[in-house]
């Protein structure tokens, strides 16, 4: 029979904290991936409902009917343009709205393109 050899306290005491040490990093690794995947999963559930707002928004835009474009404005005949520079403003600020007008349009078919699948 092959005699083994007692360990030394100071050994044993080395080995049980290692065990510990061990058995507790087994144990809370998990719950620290748990928490990391929740805490991605309630990001792209925000995100989802960010989505379903503004496909929504969307959708409620294109169900309204658009205005019809307004006809060219026609000055009477005594008025003079150029002795009149309220109307050039107001001229200037229907064109700036316009453009605006124009890019807002575009920037939602953007996002229409990127909703849709």
């Amino acid at each position: 029979m092959v005699k083994i050899p007692r360990l030394s306290k100071q050994m044993r005491m080395l080995c049980l904290a290692l065990l510990l040490g061990l058995f507790t990093w087994l144990v809370f690794t998990p719950v620290r991936a748990s928490a990391e995947f929740n805490s991605r999963l309630s990001n792209l559930e925000f995100d989802r409902n960010r989505l379903k707002v503004k496909v929504n928004q969307l959708e409620t835009q294109k169900s309204r009917p658009r205005l019809s474009t307004p006809s060219p404005l026609v000055f009477p005949a005594g008025l003079d343009r150029q002795a009149e520079p309220t109307v050039d403003r107001l001229a200037t600020l229907v064109i700036e709205l316009k453009e605006r007008l124009t890019k807002v349009e575009a920037e939602v078919s953007t996002l229409k393109k990127q909703v849709s699948p």
